[in-house]
């Protein structure tokens, strides 16, 4: 609980984004908070902020939470969303696809139909054909979220 408050406290909205700037390194360095804290957990007013810390860490680093990373990608309209876009497009290409198919499934089972048009969106924005996936019918499911 108490790298939780303290976390809070560091991304707080009312500090000058110099300050914030500052601490988003800080987190980013500290490994005593876990990745997880980071994902989508605050507010949405510091969303980009946990976007900017994960991005930081780097992969391999957040490789526990890849498939998580994803979420921001229900709406990306939401803070951090384009960050994260750019920041999943640069991992080793297995690496992307394999936790875009995890995420995919999970956004099948869900029915979530905004989810699955923007992992479209992901998935044509990285030049991605049937041939890249290991499971062919997450491409099938991808491709045919623009008629749902």
């Amino acid at each position: 609980m108490e790298n939780q408050d303290r976390y809070k406290e560091l991304l707080h909205p009312g500090l000058p984004m110099e300050r914030r700037k500052e601490n988003i390194q800080e987190l980013a360095k500290d490994e005593r908070y876990e990745n997880k804290l980071f994902v989508l957990k605050g507010g949405k007013w510091s969303w980009e902020d946990e976007a900017k810390i994960l991005i930081t860490r780097g992969y391999p680093k957040v490789k526990d939470i890849l498939p998580e990373m994803f979420i921001w990608l229900q709406d990306m309209n939401w803070p951090g969303s384009d960050e994260i876009v750019e920041f999943l497009s640069n991992l080793p290409r297995e690496i992307m696809i394999e936790n875009l198919e995890i995420v995919t499934k999970k956004a099948k089972t869900e029915n979530d139909i905004g989810w699955l048009y923007w992992l479209r969106e992901f998935m044509e924005k990285n030049k991605l054909n049937i041939d890249d996936f290991n499971d062919k019918e997450v491409y099938r499911i991808l491709s045919s979220s623009t008629d749902m």
